[in-house]
């Protein structure tokens, strides 16, 4: 067996050799269906999340309401510092984050600017505008040029994905890491 990887074992007693019972061990390697059991699990998981979050709309509440609360429970499942939606302001050229979620178990800084005018050109969404990408991974953005703001706010890796509403660029919704 190799070590590290889950395997069944069972060992009993069959039969006689000369009137004496001979043990008989079995070993087989079930690396593979631990694997899929742990995927599985997952999945359910996530799906549990997504019903929860679609039946936690289906309230009186407020949209600001219902909208914190989903970004609440996205955040609590990813474990991450913080989760928050930047909705794009055509008037200003702008994202604003209307909607934010802290970790509360983390040291996470509080945004002190809400709004975030845009020029042409802008690297992180400019391709969210143009539609050209279905989202963003940075991690390690220590070393990654153009990404000074995000490092100095103490964003240490972020997941963003845009969102449109009608076929035109809504929002960014995004999943911060502190850590």
């Amino acid at each position: 067996p190799r070590p590290g990887r889950y395997r069944k074992q069972s060992a009993r007693r069959v039969g006689g050799w000369g009137g004496r019972p001979v043990p008989v061990q079995l070993a087989m390697d079930i690396e593979d269906t631990k694997s899929a059991q742990a995927l599985l699990e997952k999945r359910l998981q996530q799906q549990s999340l997504m019903t929860t979050m679609a039946q936690s709309f289906l309230s009186p509440q407020d949209a600001g309401t219902l909208i914190g609360n989903a970004l609440k429970m996205a955040g609590e499942f990813t474990g991450v510092s913080k989760v928050s939606i930047a909705v794009f302001k055509e008037a200003d050229f702008a994202l604003s984050f209307d909607y934010v979620w802290y970790n509360q178990d983390q040291d996470v800084p509080r945004m002190q600017q809400t709004l975030f005018p845009l020029e042409e050109g802008e690297g992180m969404y400019e391709p969210y505008f143009r539609q050209v990408v279905d989202h963003a991974a940075l991690d390690d953005i220590a070393w990654l040029p153009g990404y000074e703001g995000m490092l100095c706010s103490g964003v240490r890796a972020s997941m963003s994905a845009p969102l449109s509403l009608d076929g035109a660029f809504w929002c960014v919704l995004s999943f911060d890491d502190f850590r």
